[in-house]
């Protein structure tokens, strides 16, 4: 039995014994291909380091210039050469922009290249060599305004022809008097500044041709639906209901009602504004009825114009505070200072222009019976059948610079004359006050051989006054 279990120890020492063995020869060949890996880790690693101790890592760029690899004299030479023969042309359809790199001082930036090289971490050279390397737009330098001012000056003269873009604006419904928003449409003309930012983009990396894409454009200042587009369409619907007070000092003098104001709302862009001629005409033939005034040296005739120009700043702003009717002062003119013996004031008649044949005299009185212009006058020519017809009237126009034109009564396809005046009232079928600069007398018995054709003769100056403060819808009242 003991021979056995000598023999059964021996063969499990025998098998630990070869185990070890082959434990201790594997741990060797790990030791040694590591050894060998660490060796050739070492060496390339030494070798990566040496070789980007001199040169850039893959990726690097230098005002677009690739610099993967290169050593620092080799990218000082590629960028002096690249500047020398520089130019850029931008473009876009008819417009065509070229600089030369000497028109904007263009230079190479040597000190860049051993910059580049400092800053390159040669310790992390494997990440670098994955193409870590730096992207630098510092390797030229050159005048930036001089550049700026080149493309300036050619986007202005293409712009010139150029279509500028349209901000939103209000467009008006007639039917229902409502306005809405017209959205903006685009141009053709180029912003400079947006040019200019291209072009130095491809200086910048030496781009030899850009082309001004729609980035390059004007752009419309508002777009309709900005919400400065939408508060100006409420603001400009809301004028509609717009009444705006009339005062002189502290007294109200009328107020325009909406229907009237909106009559003659239209739309200027973004903003509700009014037709100023509408609103002009309104002023001198209808609302001089509740304006105008008088004392005891002048008449006061509201300035049409420049009370349409408050109205419209008034609507522009969406209302404020009432507003003040602006007059021209005109001096009475009365030349007789009342000897002229006008005819009595009717009272029941307001302001009126009285022309009494008789006396051969005019005169304009206002609503309170003052005598605010007065003169002598030639009616129509009485003997030859022309003499002013007698009746109640209104004067229905006032024009400068007119033309009168006579009958044809010998048939020669002619007015039998034509007289200029510079001063047009009329008041019934073509018969109306004027001055006459081809008549030396006025008043007396003059009307009875040697009147007009059947209008009221004024001396000039009554003329320009009375033109001055009369109004189309003053009535005249013509008798003996």
């Amino acid at each position: 039995m003991k021979g056995t279990v000598s023999q059964e120890e021996s063969a499990r020492d025998r098998v630990r014994r070869q185990r070890r063995a082959r434990k201790r020869r594997k741990t060797l060949r790990v030791v040694l291909v590591f050894a060998l890996v660490l060796g050739v880790v070492g060496g390339g690693y030494a070798a990566g380091y040496t070789y980007f101790c001199n040169h850039y890592y893959p990726g690097t760029t230098v005002s677009g210039i690739d610099a993967s690899g290169m050593t620092k004299d080799e990218l000082e030479q590629r960028l002096v050469l690249a500047v020398e023969s520089y130019a850029v042309t931008a473009s876009r359809g008819s417009l065509t922009i070229e600089v030369a790199g000497s028109d904007i001082d263009l230079a190479a930036n040597k000190d860049v290249a051993q910059s580049l090289m400092d800053d390159q971490d040669v310790r992390a050279w494997p990440l670098g060599a994955l193409g870590g390397g730096d992207k630098c737009e510092r390797g030229i330098e050159y005048d930036a305004k001089k550049l700026d001012a080149l493309v300036t000056k050619a986007v202005k003269k293409y712009n010139k022809t150029a279509t500028q873009p349209q901000s939103a604006s209000l467009t008006l419904n007639e039917a229902t008097h409502q306005f809405a928003l017209e959205a903006q449409k685009p141009g053709t003309a180029l912003s400079a500044k947006e040019s200019c930012k291209i072009v130095r983009g491809a200086v910048d990396v030496l781009q030899h041709s850009v082309e001004l894409g729609d980035e390059a454009l004007k752009q419309p200042k508002v777009t309709k639906d900005s919400p400065e587009a939408k508060a100006a369409l409420k603001q400009a619907n809301d004028a509609f209901s717009l009444q705006i007070p009339l005062v002189r000092g502290e007294e109200e003098l009328t107020t325009i009602a909406s229907e009237t104001l909106g009559a003659w709302i239209v739309a200027n862009g973004l903003v509700a504004d009014i037709n100023k001629e509408a609103a002009s005409d309104y002023v001198a033939n209808d609302l001089w009825r509740y304006t105008d005034y008088s004392d005891d040296q002048n008449a006061y005739v509201v300035d049409a114009d420049a009370l349409a120009n408050k109205i419209s700043e008034f609507v522009k702003a969406g209302g404020g505070d009432p507003v003040e009717v602006t007059y021209a002062a005109t001096p009475l003119y009365l030349p007789g200072a009342g000897a002229l013996n006008p005819a009595e004031w009717e009272a029941d008649r307001g302001r009126y222009i009285d022309i009494n044949k008789t006396e051969q005299v005019a005169c304009l009185y206002d609503a309170t019976g003052k005598v605010l212009w007065e003169t002598p006058v030639t009616t129509g020519n009485e003997k030859d059948g022309h003499g002013t017809p007698v009746g109640e009237y209104d004067v229905y126009d006032k024009q400068t610079d007119f033309m009168l034109l006579g009958e044809d009564k010998n048939n020669d396809g002619k007015p039998d004359y034509e007289r200029h005046v510079d001063y047009w009232m009329p008041f019934f079928s073509g018969i109306g006050m004027h001055d006459a600069d081809w008549r030396t007398v006025y008043g007396g018995q003059e009307h009875l051989e040697n009147g007009s054709g059947g209008c009221v003769n004024l001396p000039k100056d009554a003329a320009a006054a009375l033109f001055a403060i009369a109004h189309v819808g003053d009535a005249v009242v013509v008798h003996d």
